[in-house]
């Protein structure tokens, strides 16, 4: 169960997803999959062609997921403590494609991926569920909301208590919980004592080569899904503290898809200093056309998948600690890490103005992720974890 279809896979739910369904693929006698689309577009493709080979059933229901995160009456009840994540997981076409899979037959073990989506597991199921998290949502929410201001902050008490509810009710009904690190591994054991919580750290597929370094390049990246609160704070975060203090000549590209209101208002306020590209089909493509990737993050939680997909691509990356929290990162051996905004664009500009420390930065990075990264690596402690739970069923 996904909240958005795996294909294009561009941000670091749809990569994670993708990874994990193809090491499904390779126990699974069958692998069914229900989705949410990623497009309202009636007339598009939602990932069929490319997940044809892959699963066997692919059930696209309902709106995109972004479309019942933004609804006001959902807002207004999460302030009264529903979790607005509940209006995708209790959502009546999401509930009605998964209870008409379940009782079709024939299936050892559900695989919900994110808390936005489980509500859609019926009780009787979650014995056999395994929840693979992506995010301490009850952390996340938390952070997020702590850096907002006026009426967001007066409700925070009541939405982050609602999500911790319904966080520990989730992890503690079902027979395995995945984390992406240590760190939120803690924290879901904390939230829920005695459950059976693992550590499944995120990934990236190595290529075989590392991309070249362009000496007079100039152009950076900021690249992840709009539809995500904590993406879009950090893209705020871009425009309105960092940008100020790079050069001119500095080509700002952002790529992300699902903007809502918020993430309009910011790419307005940059006006022409960036370079919007939308929605892109294929993160690494993008990935190649530039020289630095920013991770500029103030909140949220999880591992960022796509500063593993830089550096197991070769693009050098300059972040905030917090973007590269769980993972064996060694500031300026890996990455280039600044918290203050001044400090970020020096950063910036300090690794365009030398190939040869993006060079080594690159090398470092993609060594670190053959070594404790790669989904290969990876793979068997999810398959041991299906296992796991078909055994105990």
């Amino acid at each position: 169960m996904l909240s958005r279809v795996p294909m294009p896979a561009t941000s670091g739910d749809t990569l994670r997803n993708l990874a994990l369904l193809r090491a499904a693929r390779s126990v699974a006698s069958r692998l069914d999959v229900v989705a949410l689309p990623q497009t309202s577009d009636p007339g598009a493709a939602q990932g069929r062609g490319a997940l044809a080979g892959l699963v066997d059933e692919l059930v696209v229901t309902g709106e995109p997921m972004e479309r019942y995160l933004r609804s006001p009456v959902q807002r207004a009840r999460s302030v009264l403590g529903r979790p607005y994540h509940q209006a995708v997981g209790r959502s009546r076409p999401l509930r009605r494609a998964v209870a008409g899979q379940l009782a079709a037959g024939g299936y050892d073990v559900v695989v919900a991926a994110q808390l936005h989506v489980i509500g859609a597991v019926p009780a009787a199921w979650r014995a056999r569920t395994v929840f693979d998290t992506h995010n301490v949502e009850t952390a996340r929410t938390a952070a997020f909301l702590a850096h907002r201001r006026g009426v967001y902050r007066v409700a925070a008490a009541p939405v982050v208590a609602g999500v911790r509810r319904l966080e520990r009710a989730m992890v503690r009904d079902c027979a395995v919980t995945l984390a992406c690190s240590d760190h939120d591994a803690d924290q879901l054991r904390a939230l829920a004592p005695g459950a059976e919580v693992r550590v499944l750290p995120n990934g990236a597929d190595v290529p075989p080569r590392l991309k070249e370094q362009r000496p007079a390049g100039r152009t950076v990246l900021w690249l992840a899904s709009l539809s995500s609160s904590a993406n879009v704070d950090s893209l705020a975060h871009l425009v309105d503290d960092v940008l100020p203090h790079l050069p001119d000549d500095v080509v700002v590209q952002v790529a992300g898809s699902g903007a809502g209101p918020d993430a309009a208002a910011v790419l307005a306020r940059a006006g022409d200093r960036v370079s919007f590209l939308g929605e892109v089909p294929d993160a690494r493509t993008a990935m190649l056309g530039a020289d630095l990737l920013l991770v500029p993050l103030r909140v949220g939680s999880g591992t960022r998948l796509k500063v593993l997909e830089a550096f197991a691509v070769g693009l050098p990356v300059v972040a905030t600690p917090k973007a590269v929290e769980g993972l064996l990162v060694e500031p300026g051996t890996h990455a280039a890490l600044a918290q203050d905004p001044r400090a970020f664009a020096a950063e910036v500009d300090r690794l365009l103005a030398s190939v040869e420390l993006r060079r080594q930065l690159a090398g470092a990075a993609r060594d670190l992720v053959e070594r404790t990264a790669s989904w290969d690596a990876i793979a068997p402690s999810f398959r041991a974890a299906l296992a796991d739970v078909t055994s105990d069923g």
